[in-house]
């Protein structure tokens, strides 16, 4: 039996923050960041849109492009 698709995701927060993250169901992981009940970082800042998500094969797959695009964005930052 195949594994279930994870996807990555990118939130936009009210404070122009960025947060990144991986689930199985993005909308419902939204939903979940949105009422308090997701990561610490976005507890404090509160995301109110979905910016990208992108399907992945496997968790392995989506962890490791989880932390591409988290690098991508922080050498952004460094940078720019």
């Amino acid at each position: 039996m195949s594994e279930r698709p994870w996807s990555v995701y990118v939130l936009m927060c009210f404070n122009g923050r960025i947060y990144i993250g991986m689930a199985l169901d993005v909308e419902q992981r939204f939903r979940h960041h949105v009422a308090g009940r997701g990561a610490l970082f976005t507890r404090i800042n509160k995301p109110y849109c979905i910016m990208a998500a992108k399907e992945f094969p496997s968790r392995k797959d989506a962890a490791r492009e989880e932390r591409a695009v988290y690098y991508v964005l922080s050498v952004g930052r460094i940078v720019g």
